[in-house]
């Protein structure tokens, strides 16, 4: 769009001559073309958009060390993955910026190059902390007794997250952690899913003796 603003400022030169923007109405329409040029002045737009990132930038290396956090809502307190979609979609646009001829800072490469190497990890974790938050809160007190070992595996294993030797995003043992999560939220959600199917068959076996039972007292009568 810039290019097409330029071009057109060179046909008037051509067309009208060089004083073309000195003209009483040459000069509104030059004034017209610098105001969009000024609102379609890519170079600020980079600007701002690298000093936005750095805020995050900033922001995630604070928080740098926790691969999860805890937030509280109305229901009670969840874990989330500590991994922002801002963070995900950071080398994308950057891959895009160096297309287009733009000299994005070194921090901001290296920092894409890391959340790109740890989305993988991050989706996983996120799928898991979700289907473990949905679970608990659908689980009455009676079926919660029941699959409470795999509650508590979930819970210990959460816990590896914080404490003075908690998982970081650099550390070494991130991948069996997250690993491990992922197979302990499974394992509820197949120890849900079967105890469902009992308590389905088990309502089936009743309604249909119950129906038994009745066709006997009509009978009897």
């Amino acid at each position: 769009m810039e290019r097409e603003v330029n071009r057109l400022q060179e046909n008037l030169a051509a067309l009208l001559g060089p004083d073309w923007a000195r003209d009483i109405h040459g000069s509104k329409l030059a004034k017209r073309c610098q105001e969009l040029l000024s609102k379609l002045d890519a170079r600020g737009y980079f600007r701002q958009w690298v000093s936005n990132q750095e805020k995050m930038l900033t922001g995630s290396l604070v928080r740098r060390s926790y691969v999860i956090d805890i937030k509280k809502d109305i229901v009670g307190y969840y874990a989330i993955i500590n991994y922002s979609r801002e963070m995900a979609n950071l080398h994308s646009e950057i891959d895009m910026l160096v297309k287009l001829g733009f000299q994005v800072p070194r921090t901001l490469t290296h920092f894409a190059q890391e959340t790109r190497q740890q989305y993988p990890y991050a989706s996983a974790a996120r799928t898991a902390l979700r289907t473990y938050a949905t679970i608990i809160r659908q689980l009455d007190a009676a079926s919660a007794t029941l699959v409470e070992p795999q509650l508590v595996a979930i819970a210990e294993q959460i816990k590896l997250a914080f404490g003075n030797r908690r998982v970081k995003w650099d550390s070494k043992s991130l991948v069996k952690w997250i690993t491990e999560l992922v197979s302990h939220v499974e394992a509820l959600e197949s120890r849900v899913y079967n105890l469902l199917l009992l308590r389905c068959q088990l309502d089936d076996r009743l309604h249909a003796l119950s129906l038994a039972n009745l066709g006997d007292d009509l009978s009897v009568h």
